[in-house]
């Protein structure tokens, strides 16, 4: 049976032949620029590659998830990033989806983020904002308990629904900062969740976080049609996922609800 638990300020995920600790907190980086266009001119001489040289190479380490906040004068925005070893040098990399969202955000089109606690460019522990909330919906025991125990590791009160039928009641009686829904339920789909949650007037600024067995790039992309702000294929990266969770939370609260990621 799978168990997670927190303990002196860490999240531990127990499984059979499997035992992590995971910190408390999310681990955060900041970026700072002058202009937009010093930004834009950082990102054009990445090329293909899609990637940026880290602000500072002290306490990463190849293959580690971070949240990645970008500051251009006050405005500020936050995405996942991946520290990959480039062979010369260790960069922090972009899913693609990510990549146009820091592009958009280049160009001045993008939703901006709360900023982190400092801007320093060492890595740095970075929380949800006090009081974030999270509505988990999966019919999977397992993984709902696995999701639920790290987002409330991180400072973000989570409550459960194993299906979409119920979260929609939950959502329509609670307020939350975010909804993760696996995209293959029994009934109403988590896909068809999205539709109903971006169609309704009073939920619509509500961050979606799809989480799926399925892991295509159509998947993905039908995920983000449906009206998902983001997408985290099954078997998940603790890390990531929490990057993940944690920068829409960030995004939403700034700007009343993130305007969902597309490819481009």
């Amino acid at each position: 049976m799978l168990r997670a638990s927190v303990r002196n300020g860490s999240t531990r995920i127990e499984a059979p032949g499997n035992c992590a600790t995971l910190p408390r907190n999310v681990q955060g980086i900041a970026y700072q620029f002058g202009s937009l266009d010093e930004f834009a001119g950082a990102l054009d001489s990445s090329g293909d590659e899609q990637d940026l040289a880290l602000p500072c190479n002290d306490g990463v380490r190849d293959g580690e998830w971070l949240l990645v906040t970008v500051a251009i004068g006050e405005d500020t925005t936050s995405v996942a990033g991946r520290v990959r070893d480039r062979g010369s040098e260790l960069r922090l990399t972009f899913e693609e989806r990510d990549w146009h969202r820091l592009q958009r955000f280049a160009r001045g089109e993008s939703s901006p983020s709360i900023p982190p606690p400092s801007l320093g460019q060492q890595p740095e522990s970075v929380c949800a904002p006090e009081g974030s909330t999270a509505l988990v919906i999966d019919a999977d025991t397992k993984v709902l308990g696995l999701v639920t125990a790290l987002l409330d590791a991180c400072g973000v009160r989570t409550e459960a629904a194993h299906g979409a039928e119920e979260a929609l009641d939950r959502l329509r009686s609670e307020h939350f900062d975010l909804i993760v829904v696996e995209s293959s339920l029994d009934g109403m789909s988590g896909l068809e969740l999205c539709r109903r949650v971006r169609a309704d007037p009073v939920l619509s600024s509500t961050p979606l976080l799809v989480v799926s067995s399925h892991a295509s790039t159509r998947d993905m992309q039908e995920a983000l049609a449906a009206g998902a702000d983001d997408f985290v294929p099954k078997p998940f990266r603790a890390l990531e996922l929490r990057a993940r969770a944690v920068g829409l939370i960030r995004r939403a609260i700034v700007f009343g609800g993130p305007a969902p990621a597309r490819l481009e």
